[in-house]
């Protein structure tokens, strides 16, 4: 018998109810009220269930503590949250909801005794407790999962060193480079070590001084190692915060706004933002640290970082300039350079559908493709920890055709918001799930060029909530307008993702089914013209691939009571073929070929009507 954890917690909350509860004791103000987070605030890594840890807090003034080591809580135990911070010693028998008041740091326990063994000196505690809890660049800022900038000279002697291979230190440095970020790629305990003991490196090299704040409209610009800024009245108005995975690392001045700058960075954040923007934000400083503060109210919606240095400004972004519900999720801003992706992977969750008080808001995630990265196998990993319900769609970007426009179409009902994409050869796209119960909506949409950046507006887990696209050029008018596919396919589910291409002149076909199976996820087709139409779940780097030129004809065929699809592909002269187990229809190549995906079950099929959709896959 399962275990319904559910019906469990409607029973307590019942029983609960009928009871005499007594009057619970007024707050007290001076319990301090920790967190247990997710990651090691040593070595930036998460945290998983059964590892040693230890908790290292300040239970009065100047006395810190060091609890532990013990094992880390299982998701059993706990609810996984994914590095979020999950509450300690905030429980009482009257079950009162306390927020968490006190910092602390939660970290691996053989991270603290490198830490330790590398910062020996009185203050050593001090010293980590504050390079730990200032790798926060303000308090309660979300973990960024930044990469660590490893020196490639430092960690090839440390592994020299803990190898016993001493023929590393003479590599050359490019090899370094190479091996360097091999390691980087994957969780490694030489990164632990080494992230680990060049904080205790810093950390120990730097007097340990007073704290100093000032307002960060005062504050001269700053890098990391550096004593407090001076403070200075009149300074250029324009301030950019450089984040990294350590925290604050530099705080610059500018006359005016940069222009915008196409690098990405997975090693830093950028904050750049007016001083008018920054009012209400102090900066601290202490041991060659800094430290953001802030003490407007409501969301700090200034402190938005980028992956780009030179951000366009808030108030030019669709999402913030509306001030959607949307917007007031987003925790951060990620960019995507259509020039340098070969695809995207769109992650939509189920659960829009079906659970309305999450259904405020859009769900899903998004994977840019690239050359050196073709595969989508991180993403999947990570939302297959979190969530397993929902579709993969991949939306090719050829080299051999080109991104015309982009938009969004925002329906009354946000789960529904869709993504839209027309290319010059391929056609267009309508990323999202179709309902007609929700038949008004509103499209914005912006001409394309190989300048356009996507921009994802991300939560704490990293769902794209806002998406919206820089630079804007153009009047946005596009002719024809994207189409509506569920008013135009009769007998589409009430509720669906829809994805559909011609079937003429298809010169290849890749069919993309799981591992040791038969049953069908998706399918890729290639046109004389260079187009590329992807139709069902393309699960690219997961799923195995087979692919077939010059196609003549395919089968659909369904076993018995199954509500998964499979085909079987005729390649120029097979002319004769027999089919296996199920239900079997053979077709030629020509029309249209539909995919339909509900939670539950999935349908391919052909129509020859035309479905109303642009793709102009004209030779």
């Amino acid at each position: 018998m399962d275990f319904d954890f559910d019906e469990v917690v409607r029973i307590y909350a019942a029983l609960r109810a009928q009871a005499k509860s007594p009057q619970p004791p007024d707050p007290n103000k001076e319990v301090r009220i920790c967190c247990l987070e997710g990651w090691c605030r040593a070595c930036g890594e998460d945290l998983s269930g059964g590892e040693m840890c230890v908790f290292v807090s300040e239970v009065a003034p100047g006395r810190i503590t060091v609890r532990g080591p013990s094992d880390y809580p299982t998701d059993d135990m706990m609810p996984s949250t994914r590095g979020n911070m999950r509450r300690l010693s905030n429980w009482d028998p009257f079950g009162l909801d306390d927020e968490p008041n006190q910092e602390s740091a939660t970290l691996h326990s053989e991270c603290y005794r490198i830490f330790r063994r590398n910062c020996p000196d009185a203050d050593a505690l001090r010293r980590l407790l504050l390079a730990a809890i200032w790798r926060s660049p303000w308090k309660w800022a979300p973990k960024f999962g930044l990469n660590t900038n490893t020196d490639a000279a430092s960690l090839a002697q440390l592994a020299a060193t803990a190898c016993h291979l001493p023929q590393l230190v003479s590599m050359p440095t490019e090899l370094k480079r190479m091996v360097g970020q091999e390691l980087l790629t994957q969780p490694s305990v030489l990164i632990r070590y080494h992230s680990t003991m060049s904080l205790a490196a810093d950390s120990s090299r730097r007097p340990y001084d007073e704290q100093a704040s000032m307002s960060i409209s005062k504050a001269a610009s700053w890098e990391r190692g550096q004593g407090p800024s001076g403070e200075i009245e009149d300074l250029p108005p324009i301030i950019r915060i450089t984040i990294d995975c350590q925290g604050v690392k530099r705080i610059e001045r500018f006359a005016q706004r940069p222009e915008w700058d196409f690098r990405q960075s997975d090693t830093e954040l950028y904050i750049m933002e007016s001083q008018e923007a920054l009012a209400n934000v102090q900066v601290q400083f202490q041991s060659g640290l800094a430290r953001l503060n802030y003490l407007g109210d409501g969301e700090a919606t200034c402190l938005l970082p980028w992956d780009t240095p030179t951000p366009p400004a808030q108030e030019d972004l669709l999402a913030v300039r509306g001030r959607s519900a949307n917007s007031s999720k987003v925790v951060r801003f990620s960019t995507i350079d259509v020039s340098k992706i070969t695809g995207i992977t769109f992650f939509l969750n189920y659960k829009i559908r079906f659970l309305l008080a999450q259904a405020n808001r859009p769900n899903f995630w998004i994977h840019a493709h690239t050359p050196k990265a073709p595969s989508a196998i991180s993403t999947f990993e990570y939302l297959y920890h979190t969530n397993r319900s929902g579709i993969m769609y991949y939306v090719p970007f050829p080299s051999s055709d080109r991104l015309t426009f982009f938009g969004v179409r925002n329906v009354r009902f946000p789960a529904y918001f869709q993504v839209l994409l027309r290319f010059e050869k391929a056609g267009d796209y309508v990323v999202g799930f179709e309902s007609p119960q929700f038949p008004d909506c509103d499209d914005t949409v912006w001409p394309a060029d190989d300048q356009l950046q996507f921009i994802c507006g991300q939560t704490l887990s990293g769902k794209t909530v806002t998406l919206d696209a820089y630079p804007k050029r153009g009047n946005g008018t596009v002719n024809p307008p994207f189409a509506h596919p569920i008013r135009n396919i009769q007998d589409a589910a009430q509720s669906a993702f829809m994805s559909m291409a011609p079937l003429e002149h298809v010169v290849g076909i890749r069919l993309f089914a799981e591992v040791d199976s038969i049953i069908s996820q998706g399918l890729l087709l290639e046109y004389e013209n260079g187009a590329q139409r992807s139709l069902g779940e393309c699960r690219v780097g997961i799923d195995t691939e087979r692919a077939y030129a010059n196609p003549v004809g395919f089968c659909i065929g369904r076993q018995p009571g199954d509500h998964c699809w499979m085909m079987e592909v005729r390649v120029d002269g097979q002319t004769e073929h027999k089919h296996g187990e199920g239900v079997w229809t053979c077709h030629e190549m020509r029309g249209n070929l539909i995919c339909v995906i509900m939670r539950e079950h999935s349908e391919l099929y052909t129509d020859d009507a035309d479905p109303g959709w642009n793709h102009p896959l004209a030779v």
